[in-house]
């Protein structure tokens, strides 16, 4: 229901929502889960890989969450074009410098 609610989001402000509260509250309760981002993050819809790089950030505020998974999703869509999916990794890597591992670290 949530991957159908991600798709169908016409803005930004609904996949955000329904990524960080959402799915990011599945992903608390269900290691499992993850593997949606996983799958999200390979998709030709940009809202998905959005939500694939967002999902964990309350999680990652309380030292929770997957980093590695988020880097290794940030590290592929990096040169990316569309500009929600590049705010998506600004965003996380400006909230969360000192969780980040020195091999992804840009230079």
């Amino acid at each position: 229901m949530l991957e159908r609610m991600l798709m169908e989001s016409p803005t930004w402000d609904l996949v955000d929502d329904i990524s960080i509260h959402l799915v990011g509250t599945v992903l608390e309760k269900d290691k499992k889960a993850y593997a949606f981002l996983k799958r999200w993050s390979k998709s030709e819809n940009f809202w998905m890989k959005r939500a694939s790089l967002i999902s964990q950030i309350l999680m990652f505020r309380r030292g929770k969450g997957d980093s590695q998974l988020f880097y290794d999703i940030a590290e592929r869509l990096v040169s990316e074009r569309e500009f929600f999916i590049r705010k998506a990794i600004g965003w996380c890597i400006r909230r969360y410098p000192k969780q980040i591992p020195k091999q992804h670290l840009i230079s």
